[in-house]
């Protein structure tokens, strides 16, 4: 199953919805699902895909894109992250556009599409901060590494104040709304959820990444991510959010200890542990 939303006048956002996986990345169990979003822009002088899906759902995407345009007709991809879940896809696109399409991606993953899916393509590096001027708009490519992977990128269209983030500010489940127009807590536990399996080992590079978009002052008025709601009312609340868990901000002064002992030999350092904190004021749970 898809969904096919307008989020701007000349960009579509295509949202598969994925219930058969089980366990993400073959590790995190999701009953609540995952879906998996790609944003295509028909714009005056080139059509762009931003992103495929996994190969699993490929035909989806395709029957969606032909709603809208002849897969034939667009010129560029942009791979935002090699995951297979959003490139597994990519022979498959390529084929039904007749292999007309250049790839836009990071220097590194030529050598990945090539050891991945042993196809040749064209292809486009796309440098640190380089501006690419596509008709009626400009793109700014921001190379964001670590989230997840070396070659994560994010692209920017300056007018528009679009930024397609990749996973970054992506979240678990499967929303009957496709924007933030409606977000509820249940929403924000599948975000939390979704950052500290996916990207929580990276927090330093949560925190480094959200702070180049700040000296870049990047400020969009929609976010678009690969997974989960699309940011249209208040982009800034994600990367505020993605931000405090990042900096594992205590959520109302409460830390939880968790720990284990055979013979209760560490009980006493954490009592100590748990005494110290509680002079802070902290609420510790254990």
């Amino acid at each position: 199953m898809h969904k096919l939303i307008k989020i701007d006048e000349k960009i579509y956002a295509i949202t598969i919805y994925d219930q058969k996986t089980r366990y993400f990345e073959g590790i995190w169990r999701i009953p609540e699902g995952i879906t998996y979003n790609s944003y295509l822009y028909l714009g005056d002088e080139v059509n762009i895909l931003f992103d495929t899906v996994k190969r699993d759902f490929c035909k989806e995407l395709i029957e969606a894109i032909r709603k809208v345009i002849d897969p034939k007709d667009i010129d560029s991809v942009v791979i935002h992250h090699m995951e297979p879940d959003h490139t597994s896809g990519l022979k498959d696109f390529l084929e039904a556009n007749k292999w007309s399409a250049e790839i836009w991606s990071h220097p590194l993953s030529l050598k990945m599409i090539k050891a991945f899916y042993k196809i040749d393509v064209k292809f486009r590096n796309l440098k640190d901060l380089e501006t690419i001027n596509i008709g009626d708009e400009e793109i700014r490519v921001i190379h964001t590494p670590w989230l997840h992977w070396p070659e994560t990128i994010m692209t920017y269209m300056l007018n528009r104040r679009i930024l397609f983030s990749g996973d970054a500010f992506g979240g678990y489940s499967i929303p009957e709304e496709t924007t933030d127009k409606i977000l509820d807590e249940g929403y924000i536990r599948a975000i939390r959820k979704y950052l500290a399996t996916v990207i929580g080992f990276y927090r330093p590079w949560i925190i480094k990444n959200i702070e180049k978009l700040d000296r870049l002052h990047i400020k969009p008025s929609i976010i678009a991510p690969v997974h989960g709601k699309i940011w249209v009312k208040d982009p800034v609340k994600i990367v505020e959010l993605y931000r405090s868990w990042a900096e594992a901000e205590p959520i109302n002064n409460k830390i939880v200890v968790i720990y284990g002992t055979m013979y209760g030999g560490i009980e006493n350092l954490v009592n100590e542990v748990v005494s110290r904190l509680s002079e802070k004021r902290f609420n510790v749970i254990v």
